[in-house]
């Protein structure tokens, strides 16, 4: 308030007026510069509350005029809009005064010496000198009006400023976090609970006294406070005072908070995480430090998602290239221990420099990574054949992964926990492939041989899904144009050849087709899309390759394609189109066999469960998930097999229309919190 009067006592002198500061109550907090015969005008209630009536409707200060029984008219205020100072308003005022031209005309006035008079271009300059103060007032009222902000919160936000910081471990990163937040005495407590891979949620870190023991304990989806908001997606916030709903989840534990918290946290609109906290105290925890601290807690997320997919992203493009480069060497050498050697080079790319191994079939030993005991010595079973299934090439056992190429040696592969076998073998099993289909001279390869187009195209699905689906896609397309045009079932399949590998790079490409047919009709579509080419002298399937490679591939929407006849050209856009909706319609999800309608009086789980359309097997595997067992624990409760559960598992899924356990726990939730109809 100091500044303030500071302010108003040198603008004072500067306007040449009294000043007064008024509040919301209509009571002056200050003026400056008053005459003791004006005092009636400064502190009258009724020229206050007009003057607070007219300026919460102000944008910009300006002139009101004033009566009073001893003055007709003439007599001036310069008021502002209103403005916070410690969070309530106030409005300034400046004057009284009179225009000059106005008090001469007026000859009834005869006590016009008391008041100061100006002209109209001094009274101008007089509201721009009112505008310079409002708007210095307003500029530290909205510095204040800030809430105080923790100087834990400050560090904090200091630190998430250095975006080049590196997070190596994002746990770590956010235990020490919660740590620096702690120490905010509006909080005696504060979680981190995360999915576990049997979709339930465990605490893996919490900080504050007496929830100590809370670290590792698990809550199932839909239990309590915490379980609702991750079905739901939605934050939290719950009081003793206000909330009846006991948190069973914490009471079970000995803890009986006064206030708690959640913010969810999600990654592809999945939720994977919840960070929760609390306090004993009786006081609420501020709405606007809880907004504060989800904004940090939602930009470490961010962050962490964000750099997840950057990895993810650069781990299949560096797989993708040195599969690339395993083709490239299979073509050019026949030369079995260097293969061998290459194979081993690929596996230390697919599983992130862990431990991989090969007995050549000479019986000599190669190892690349970290020696690995366990790794070594299942090796060496499978190479006595002691438990090796048969006929399988390839098998999986824990987390290895084993498979064995004819004339090349037997393989062993480890991977961490976290790898998708299923997926990490499907590559392996392509490698297989490459390898068993041999290297055949150049100049023994027919001109119409597809396998080079087969291999180059199966190799995309793995290793680069989004090109695949162009290549898929064009494919598609091109065999609708042929049929259309009715071109010759050689052009047809040697467009066909080509689509399969257009997502290529032509340099790469030049490496391995330019000894067949289908070269030339690549190399002068390229060449017509790119206008170097007499578009008189192409064919029509060079025409329409070129109109794959742009509109297809590419997805250049925005081309003229000026080397197609209007005809042709919507002709050929219809019959994308048509395939593009013809794709979307197979990713179209199937009806959910749920009938919303027979759910009734819903008391727990099991009457939902009840009343959906499974087998009785099925409700009843249901019902263990959602109660947090695992398929091998599902097996031991019912005595049969993981396969059997995993069957029924499935068949499940596609009932509920869901494709996996937490969208399946996530619906039978909503439905019984009634949050979904179907």
């Amino acid at each position: 308030m100091k500044v303030i009067r500071d302010l108003m006592d040198a603008y004072s002198e500067y306007i040449e007026l009294p000043l007064i500061l008024v509040n919301a109550p209509n009571n002056i907090e200050y003026k400056i510069n008053g005459q003791e015969n004006l005092g009636s005008f400064h502190e009258s209630a009724e020229h206050l509350t007009e003057m607070k009536r007219i300026s919460v409707h102000l944008n910009n200060p300006t002139i009101i005029s004033v009566s009073d029984e001893l003055y007709i008219s003439g007599i001036f205020y310069i008021i502002t809009p209103v403005f916070k100072v410690s969070g309530t308003q106030h409005f300034l005022a400046a004057g009284p005064f009179r225009e000059k031209s106005i008090t001469s005309a007026n000859q009834n006035d005869t006590k016009n010496d008391s008041f100061s008079m100006f002209s109209k271009q001094q009274i101008e300059d007089k509201i721009n000198k009112v505008r310079k103060l409002h708007q210095i007032l307003v500029n530290k009222s909205l510095a204040e009006m800030n809430v105080s902000v923790p100087i834990q919160i400050m560090e904090v936000l200091r630190s998430l400023g250095d975006l080049e910081c590196d997070i190596r471990d994002y746990d770590l990163y956010v235990a020490n976090l919660l740590d620096q937040l702690l120490k905010i005495e509006e909080f005696d407590f504060l979680g981190l609970a995360l999915k576990n891979a049997d979709d339930m949620f465990v605490i893996k870190y919490i900080a504050g006294k007496r929830v100590e023991h809370l670290v590792e304990k698990r809550f199932y989806i839909g239990e309590g406070l915490l379980g609702k908001a991750v079905i739901l997606g939605e934050d939290f916030y719950w009081n003793k005072q206000s909330d009846t709903q006991r948190v069973d989840f914490f009471n079970r534990y000995g803890i009986f908070p006064e206030h708690l918290f959640g913010f969810v946290l999600k990654q592809d609109l999945n939720v994977t995480g919840i960070l929760f906290g609390g306090n004993f105290k009786g006081k609420s925890i501020s709405e606007s430090l809880l907004n504060l601290v989800k904004c940090i807690v939602r930009f470490v997320a961010q962050r962490k998602n964000m750099d997840e997919k950057l990895i993810d992203s650069y781990y299949i493009q560096t797989i993708f290239a040195n599969w690339l480069d395993l083709m490239d060497v299979s073509l050019q050498t026949d030369d079995k221990k260097h293969m061998a050697y290459k194979v081993l080079d690929f596996c230390q790319i697919l599983n992130k420099e862990l431990f991989s191994c090969v007995t050549t079939e000479l019986g000599d030993f190669i190892y690349r990574g970290e020696m690995h005991k366990g790794a070594i010595a299942d090796h060496q079973k499978r190479l006595n054949n002691a438990t090796m299934p048969p006929r399988e090439n390839i098998w999986t056992d824990g987390t290895y992964i084993h498979f064995s190429l004819p004339l090349y040696g037997v393989f062993t592969v480890a991977f961490d926990e976290h790898t998708n076998l299923v997926q990490a073998a499907f590559i392996l099993s392509m490698v297989e492939k490459l390898l068993q289909q041999g290297r055949a001279p150049v100049s023994s390869v027919a001109v119409t041989d597809d396998a080079v187009f087969e291999m180059l195209y199966s190799s995309m699905e793995m290793m680069n899904p989004a090109q695949y689906e162009r290549a898929d896609l064009a494919r598609q397309v091109s065999t609708k144009l042929a049929k259309k045009f009715q071109l010759p079932s050689h052009v047809t399949k040697a467009l066909h050849n080509i689509c399969s590998v257009l997502p290529f790079k032509a340099p790469y490409l030049a490496k391995h087709i330019a000894h067949t047919n289908e070269w030339k009709l690549f190399s002068e579509a390229l060449k017509l899309s790119d206008g170097h080419f007499v578009t008189e002298n192409a064919t029509l399937e060079t025409k329409l390759l070129a109109f794959i490679d742009c509109v297809v591939i590419n997805n250049d929407q925005k081309n003229t394609l000026n080397y197609l006849d209007v005809e042709t050209k919507n002709t050929c856009l219809a019959i994308y189109q048509s395939c593009v909706q013809e794709n979307l319609h197979l990713h179209t999800t199937v009806k959910v066999e749920i009938d919303h309608d027979e759910i009734e009086e819903i008391v727990d789980l099991k009457n939902v469960i009840k009343t959906l359309h499974l087998t009785a097997r099925e409700k009843e595997i249901l019902y263990l998930i959602l109660e947090g067992l695992n398929n091998q624990e599902v097996g031991e409760y019912l005595k049969i097999s993981v396969h059997t559960v995993k069957n029924h598992v499935t068949n499940l899924f596609k009932k509920l229309n869901v494709s996996d356990r937490i969208q399946a726990m996530t619906k039978i939730y909503r439905i019984k919190y009634g949050e979904e109809k179907l």
